[in-house]
């Protein structure tokens, strides 16, 4: 018999590996903040297109953001 440890993600999804689990939950709870920025913010026939806007360009917003 072994024994395992696993990170189990929000999302249901289960990995060994403690560095990969950080990374895979905070991209599941970015998704999640940005799908909940939708809703609050968003029209709602548009919802997907403004959350695909938003995760389409992740690099370029947390540019301007540091503008501030």
């Amino acid at each position: 018999m072994k024994k395992v440890n696993v990170y189990k993600l929000s999302d249901g999804r289960f990995t060994e590996d403690e560095e990969q689990a950080i990374k895979w939950q905070r991209e599941i709870d970015f998704k999640k903040a940005v799908a909940d920025f939708a809703d609050k913010y968003g029209v709602y026939e548009g919802k997907s297109q403004i959350e695909n806007a938003i995760l389409d360009n992740v690099e370029e917003l947390k540019s301007i953001l540091k503008m501030k």
